[in-house]
């Protein structure tokens, strides 16, 4: 059975207030909510998609950018590339379906997940207000709970992983009442409000300080390879130990999320035999980009240090940056 599918169990009344065809819950029904992963927002987690609130067939987020997917239901929490990190649950609650055993994709090959299991290994929890808490793409063998457990706010419940319909290691966390999808940025129910709305997070108050903390674009990950680099092979952590003194090239590259039109990326490297120097602007918003530059090594690469550097600046000023650095011994 597919998580996203089955009844959500209402517990009591439901209170709606109805304003101007937009659907909210009643102050006094709402659950508040933590996060769903055990990291610092902007640091070593990040949220690369929000819930679509279009109704039509555009996309839009709660704050109307385009961190998002068509129809997209919830919110994805992802990890750096080859990082590892608990999934907590985001409120007391009853666990009332698991799901385990799909295998975690490897992105550079071929996507192939079995029809009804988009949402890979995963669980969900109602909580005391009906609302259930769903979480998608756990990792294989990393569930702590079965059905008909109670959990508290916190408790670890798996693993961040790749499993089902992905293209990074995240957590999909979703909300569901009365069959709706609620956007925890605002609390309105999916599609029933347009991205302008104001609304009212159902985070609790760290959670909400946290993560706006986290906004804005980031440098999410970045190093050096011996060959081109696609960002499935970022995902997959390949890039990593690739390069030798006998490699006879010597590619930086950089990953960042949530640029914008008109945001301009700036990646440099240098080393012994090494100095180069990369601007590219943005010409449309992405959820995700990378960027690389590089040379030939034809005589190897010369012992030392290099390092690499990615920055995002937007109307002249740095939004986001990170370096690292690779020796040759």
């Amino acid at each position: 059975m597919s998580l996203y599918r089955g009844s959500v169990l209402a517990l009591g009344a439901t209170l709606f207030a109805v304003l101007a065809g937009t659907i909210v819950f009643g102050e006094a029904q709402r659950e508040r909510y933590s996060l769903p992963l055990n990291c610092a927002p902007g640091e070593d987690c990040f949220v690369q998609k929000y819930v679509d609130v279009d109704a039509d067939e555009g996309i839009a987020d709660h704050m109307c950018g385009r961190m998002t997917s068509p129809e997209h239901t919830g919110t994805d929490f992802r990890i750096p590339p080859g990082a590892s990190a608990d999934v907590l649950a985001v409120a007391d609650g009853t666990v009332r379906r698991v799901r385990d055993g799909q295998a975690d994709r490897t992105f550079v090959g071929p996507l192939a997940v079995p029809d009804g299991v988009g949402c890979g290994n995963g669980l969900a929890i109602e909580h005391a207000d009906g609302t259930e808490s769903l979480y998608c793409h756990l990792e294989r063998g990393s569930l702590r709970v079965a059905q008909g457990d109670t959990v508290a706010r916190g408790d670890p419940v798996g693993h961040v992983g790749a499993s089902g319909l992905t293209e990074f290691r995240h957590v999909h966390l979703a909300l569901r009442r009365d069959g709706r999808d609620i956007d925890p940025f605002t609390g309105h129910a999916r599609g029933r409000a347009a991205c302008d709305v104001p609304g009212s997070a159902l985070w609790t108050d760290e959670a909400a300080e946290a993560l706006a903390a986290a906004e804005g674009p980031h440098v999410l990950a970045l190093g050096f390879h011996d060959r081109p680099v696609t960002i499935p092979a970022i995902e997959d952590a390949a890039t990593v130990g690739s390069v030798t003194a006998r490699s006879d090239a010597l590619v930086a590259w950089g990953l960042a999320i949530a640029v914008e039109a008109g945001d301009v990326l700036s990646l440099t490297a240098d080393g012994p035999g090494l100095s180069v120097d990369e601007t590219h602007l943005v010409d449309r918003p992405q959820a995700q980009t990378m960027r690389f530059v590089g040379r030939r090594m034809r005589e190897g690469v010369p012992l030392g240090t290099y390092r690499v550097a990615l920055s995002v600046s937007r109307n002249g000023e740095v939004m986001a940056s990170r370096d690292a650095t690779l020796t040759i011994r």
